[in-house]
């Protein structure tokens, strides 16, 4: 009975709602939607390997262009105030030889094919192990987001 209550009884919340206004939720879109979401973990994965797996996986949940890179040179520019096509980056990752990876790692903002204003940032560094940092800047689906922490999860074998 208690676990479909919004407050079970009791609960400082419930008697003090004014202090929290985050536990109003006024309408349906912020009900399903969660504001910038992220996650960051470790992996054994090499940095070069691990920065292509997330390209993919972003692809996929359709952040399909490419609003800024820094990186290894591999022939792919961005212009200022202007997007590229992910799937260059992508295919220049698999088919170019990296000699060598900046100290500061390496890092994309990929923008969402639908929604022009959701950005996802990947930064991936070696110092040790491999991290992976993936912070989406906008509204997105929960169910969206959980797909994509999911597969994430599962291709690179994060560890936290």
């Amino acid at each position: 009975m208690f676990d479909k209550m919004q407050y079970p009884p009791g609960s400082f919340e419930a008697h003090h709602s004014a202090w929290y206004p985050n536990k109003q939720v006024r309408s349906a879109r912020q009900r399903t939607h969660v504001v910038s979401p992220s996650m960051s973990f470790k992996t054994d994965v090499p940095e070069d390997k691990a920065f292509l797996k997330m390209l993919k996986v972003l692809n996929k949940a359709e952040f399909k262009w490419l609003a800024r890179y820094r990186g290894p040179r591999i022939g792919v520019r961005v212009p200022r105030g202007q997007t590229v096509d992910a799937d260059k980056l992508i295919t220049a990752f698999e088919t170019v030889e990296i000699r060598s990876l900046p100290l500061t790692g390496i890092k994309a903002v990929l923008v969402h094919d639908r929604d022009q204003q959701v950005r996802a940032i990947v930064k991936v560094n070696t110092i040790g192990r491999t991290k992976v940092k993936l912070k989406i800047k906008g509204t997105i689906r929960f169910s969206e987001w959980r797909k994509l922490h999911t597969k994430v999860d599962k291709r690179l074998n994060a560890d936290e």
